[in-house]
């Protein structure tokens, strides 16, 4: 058995190397997308096809608005930042009286921005009467709270980012440095200091992580019957924490090559005893 422990711990450097270099690609990604959360609603009208699809991001909603009429298909896109929505006076427009016939406005192949799932406009106005307005299909009432909670995760997510790269430097300088000919007292320092933010970014990212999937799961989002509901996870959610476990996966592949044979390894590992050279 220990023959096959040593033979995992020799080439152990690999697949370190291989999930770290995921994680790198995957954190870019989710930094590049910033959909941590989104509703989508799909509706039918007047021969109409469209959907309408929010993203809730670190620090701005999206919106992906899409109606295919026979062969054709249009598309509108739109993106508002959580501090122009807070700053300006859209939240603050007064709620229509129940018994308002203009309301709503207009009918157009895509949903308002105020609209209230797909209710009608009476029922629209007792949503809004009890709730607030909503933005995108999400409450104005709770923009504030995805603020926060996205400057948390897109912070530790940049933060993650940054750290990262004297991580792979360590792993690249371990997996390529002779030991038998040269001391190591500098590498053993900057290793050292490497771990201790390898372990500290992994353990931010999953931490933040849950955090955001359970403790920010807040029910703001309004579905396609005008009910209130948690707003589902998106891409970035998922990816940033499959991102921190392979992380973690690297850090465990890292040790178990610090760990692997004196001998009849291609490359030495790191031992962190005085190294004397052979005569």
């Amino acid at each position: 058995m220990s023959k096959y422990v040593r033979a995992v711990c020799k080439y152990s450097c690999i697949p370190c190397l291989a999930f770290l270099y995921v994680s790198v690609l995957l954190i870019l990604c989710t930094i590049a997308s910033d959909k941590w959360r989104m509703m989508k609603i799909e509706y039918k009208l007047l021969g109409v096809e469209g959907s309408s699809e929010t993203y809730i991001g670190g620090f701005d909603l999206k919106r992906f608005n899409y109606a295919t009429i026979g062969n054709a298909t249009l598309s509108f896109t739109n993106s508002l930042s959580y501090k122009s929505i807070l700053q300006e006076n859209y939240c603050k427009v007064p709620v229509p009286a129940s018994s308002s016939d203009s309301y709503p406005l207009r009918i157009d192949v895509f949903r308002r921005i105020d609209q209230v799932g797909l209710l009608d406009g009476a029922k629209e106005v007792e949503f809004i009467e009890k709730h607030g307005r909503p933005i995108y299909d999400v409450l104005c009432s709770g923009i504030a709270d995805f603020q926060k909670s996205g400057k948390v995760i897109m912070s530790i997510a940049l933060a993650t980012m940054l750290l990262i790269f004297p991580i792979l430097i360590a792993c690249v300088i371990r997996c390529n440095y002779n030991k038998r000919s040269t001391t190591m007292d500098s590498f053993r320092i900057y290793e050292i200091i490497s771990i201790i933010i390898w372990v500290a970014t992994f353990s931010m990212g999953i931490i933040s992580s849950l955090y955001y999937i359970y403790g920010a799961n807040y029910a703001h989002c309004v579905d396609i019957n005008g009910d209130l509901t948690t707003c589902p996870l998106a891409l970035s959610s998922k990816v940033f924490l499959i991102a921190s476990v392979f992380s973690m996966v690297s850090f465990i592949c890292y040790l178990l090559y610090g760990k692997s044979l004196k001998d009849g390894v291609f490359v030495e590992p790191l031992r962190f005893g005085r190294v004397t050279r052979s005569t």
